[in-house]
């Protein structure tokens, strides 16, 4: 029996042995759900970023390490701020919220090798259940990371979502920009289950010279668990820090 924070009552789980699916998810803001021979607390967050104290323009310094329970690599994170002789101006572009934005591309992936990504696979990460991915916002820039103005940029590349170390689906996105300068960012969603349940999304990105990504408003709901009949609470463990790297297993309990 669990009380809620409104006074409600919650009584009799019942656990069942398929996972539960994107739809369910979003009904819980939180909430707890059925989750195999789990019990599971779904959060739907908006990663936005904003609320990050990143220097203007894009600076290796600005590094994200984890963020509302995902661990990024292969991102920076860029501020729309006024920007210094040797950074980027972001003032062309348009974000889905001010000022902060991550981003992927030609020179971030040559600093950092590894492909970009985010997970809930970190050392003390809460969200042993994964998590399902709804939508986030994206754009297609040139010269991003650079010391030159970026100005949006027509590209192509592909999102692909993985569970225990498998590729359980992907999906091609396309950015067509109707102009140079002020051009907003396109919605990409992404259906359940194709996305549902997964501990890791990864970006293929075509290495093009001084081509980028940026990204904004991630929209996901995780899954904390534990087992089911655990006195174990769901509180979340010890947050990674900002440049630990990612484990290369998951982490269950």
């Amino acid at each position: 029996m669990l009380a809620s924070p409104a006074g409600l009552v919650l009584v009799g789980f019942i656990f069942v042995s398929t996972a539960i699916v994107c739809t369910e998810a979003t009904n819980a803001r939180p909430g707890i759900k059925p989750f195999g021979p789990k019990v599971c607390a779904s959060t739907r967050y908006n990663a936005n970023f904003d609320d990050r104290d990143w220097l203007p323009g894009q600076y290796v310094a600005n590094t994200i390490g984890t963020y509302e329970e995902l661990a990024w690599q292969g991102f920076a994170g860029f501020n729309a701020n006024t920007t210094t002789a040797t950074s980027t101006s972001l003032a062309p572009l348009v974000l889905e919220s001010y000022p902060n934005a991550v981003g992927t591309g030609f020179e971030i992936t040559l600093l950092s090798p590894q492909i970009p990504q985010f997970s809930t696979i970190y050392s003390g990460s809460p969200a042993v259940g994964g998590f399902n991915l709804h939508s986030f916002y994206f754009s297609c820039v040139e010269n991003l990371g650079t010391e030159f103005t970026a100005y949006a940029t027509p590209c192509e590349f592909t999102v692909q979502a993985f569970k225990d170390g498998k590729k359980v689906s992907e999906k091609k996105l396309t950015y067509k920009p109707k102009m140079l300068i002020r051009s907003p960012m396109t919605l990409a969603t992404f259906a359940s289950p194709d996305f549902c349940n997964i501990d890791t999304v990864k970006f293929l990105v075509p290495k093009q010279l001084t081509k980028a990504i940026l990204i904004d408003n991630v929209d996901y709901t995780t899954h904390t668990c534990k087992k089911a009949g655990s006195k174990r609470g769901l509180t979340s463990h010890r947050p990674i820090g900002q440049d630990e790297e990612l484990l290369p297993r998951r982490v269950v309990i």
